[in-house]
């Protein structure tokens, strides 16, 4: 019995032979990867456009320009007066998961300061781009460099130029390389265009101590010269939250905002939200912003509290929403999604009771409201909310 099993039984030799001969399962080459996980890091050119901005503020920038020509479909160029890059980083950080951000999977779990940290942006552009260069000086460096990148990351060219302390980074005929993507964002260039005005705005309002310039015009798909190139926003980002928000939206949205704020031991709360008055609100929730730790981020579950309570009293108006909340970098993660805009909270249930009281009794207290809200329980998972 033992001599016919272990005549039926092939060696790991044998199998590797025959998966090899008759498998179906291939490994998938570098190349191909690479331009496959791009396409899912620069998903449109809001995407592109956030990623760098994102560069230029953990580079420390006081100021950022940013210049669409077309719509960012013929170039994207972003100038920032940041630390510039080091001579010795020039071969390896447009290659993919370079990054000087963290060293380890325990930099996330110990919490990350920097905005972006996966080392993927520069990398994803220049494979979902034409041409990717990038100019840049050092404070010690005596002249700027230009610095030319393949569609791989890899290195192409460096010749001498004029430029100030800082980089400018350009991406020139973005999704060439991906038809189907570049055909279908031309069709709808518009809201692609207003999906990144949308998306300086916020990051304007987010860090208010960053002066932020957006210049361009939008895609002409005649392909005539354009007339001009018009100034779409300017900030001062001397660091003021309410004047932040008024040189975007303009006096009357400030004037519709009331301060917000909120402090316990697990976080902190700090900004503005609409009156309660008929007028001061907005038929969609489009105009909601959080920053965590200075980060922009999504938190539908703080707007649906906001939410429920202001239609309450306008039931066809949505608050708008600009807060900053502070918290322990340890206690939440970033790690969710490629935007990095999804987030998990520790003790999420416990803070979502505590901001939902807050509003209830003290922030939004009126004696004529009669809406109770509804608890928020915990469920077997710490992570997950029953309402």
């Amino acid at each position: 019995c033992e001599g016919e099993v272990g005549a039926n039984l092939l060696s790991s030799q044998d199998l590797d032979d025959t998966w090899m001969d008759v498998g179906s399962l291939k490994k998938i080459d570098g190349k191909s990867i690479h331009r496959i996980c791009s396409g899912q890091v620069i998903v449109d050119i809001a995407s592109a456009v956030k990623e760098l901005v994102e560069n230029s503020i953990d580079a420390r920038a006081t100021t950022i320009r940013i210049q669409l020509e077309q719509g960012g479909f013929k170039s994207i160029q972003i100038t920032d007066n940041g630390t510039g890059i080091n001579t010795a980083d020039y071969h390896s950080i447009a290659l993919k998961h370079f990054t000087s951000k963290i060293e380890c999977f325990q930099d996330l779990q110990n919490g990350v300061a920097s905005l972006g940290f996966r080392g993927e942006a520069l990398s994803s552009l220049c494979a979902q781009s034409q041409h990717f260069s990038i100019c840049t000086r050092t404070a010690s460096d005596q002249n700027g460099v230009r610095i030319r990148y393949d569609n791989n990351g890899a290195l192409v060219d460096i010749t001498p130029t004029s430029h100030p302390t800082g980089t400018t980074v350009k991406v020139e005929n973005l999704f060439q390389p991906a038809p189907v993507r570049l055909e279908s964002f031309r069709k709808k260039h518009k809201r692609e265009y207003n999906k990144i005005i949308q998306l300086i705005q916020e990051y304007s309002v987010a860090h208010n101590d960053i002066t932020f310039q957006l210049s361009g015009e939008p895609y002409n798909p005649s392909k005539k010269p354009q007339s001009s190139v018009r100034t779409i926003l300017s900030t001062t980002g001397n660091g003021n939250l309410r004047d932040a928000i008024s040189t975007v939206f303009g006096f009357q949205q400030v004037n519709a905002l009331d301060a917000f704020s909120y402090n316990s031991d697990s976080f902190k709360i700090s900004g503005f939200v609409s009156k309660l008055e008929s007028n001061c609100g907005r038929r969609s929730g489009d105009r909601q912003f959080y920053t965590l730790n200075g980060r922009p981020v999504d938190l539908p579950r703080f707007s649906r509290i906001f939410n429920e309570y202001y239609r309450k009293s306008n039931p066809y108006k949505y608050p708008v929403i600009f807060l900053e909340c502070e918290i322990s970098a340890s206690t939440f993660d970033i790690n969710i999604s490629p935007n990095k805009r999804a987030v998990m909270l520790e003790n999420e249930p416990n803070i979502l009771n505590e901001l939902r009281e807050h509003i209830v009794t003290t922030h939004w207290s009126l004696e004529s409201n009669t809406f109770t809200p509804s608890p928020i329980l915990r469920s077997q998972s710490a992570n997950t909310i029953v309402t």
